[in-house]
């Protein structure tokens, strides 16, 4: 599938994209995650339509939830996350975080790039 080059407006959103570190839990309590090199950029987000996401069922990629478009970075991989907070109209924000299932290129250049993602958590704060 040949994915298009965004438009003027397209990348509205403003996301963290980092690389996720487990180390082990305070009083060996499990996990615990943090996000190393995080930076900010513009994206695009947008959830995947039904008949795309039961082809990836088909084909074992039922995790892929979104597909996220960004500005190239040479260091993007599957050991990405993407982060976006959303402020919401009571006033409290929610933290939305993709994991990223595969990386490609728009149009075979590296100016954009197109992200299948997984929505891993949604934590309202």
């Amino acid at each position: 599938m040949a994915f298009r080059n965004p438009k003027i407006g397209d990348l509205r959103w403003q996301v963290d994209l980092a690389t996720r570190q487990h180390t082990n839990g305070y009083d060996d309590n499990g996990l615990d995650v943090r996000y190393l090199d995080r930076r900010t950029v513009r994206a695009a987000i947008e959830p995947l339509g039904t008949a795309a996401y039961l082809a990836g069922q088909q084909i074992d990629l039922g995790r892929i939830t979104h597909r996220v478009t960004v500005r190239w970075q040479p260091d993007l991989s599957i050991y990405t996350c993407i982060l976006r907070e959303t402020i919401l109209p009571d006033g409290t924000t929610r933290e939305d975080v993709y994991r990223v299932h595969r990386v490609a290129e728009v149009a075979g250049r590296t100016r954009f790039a197109v992200l299948d993602c997984e929505l891993e958590a949604r934590d309202r704060g």
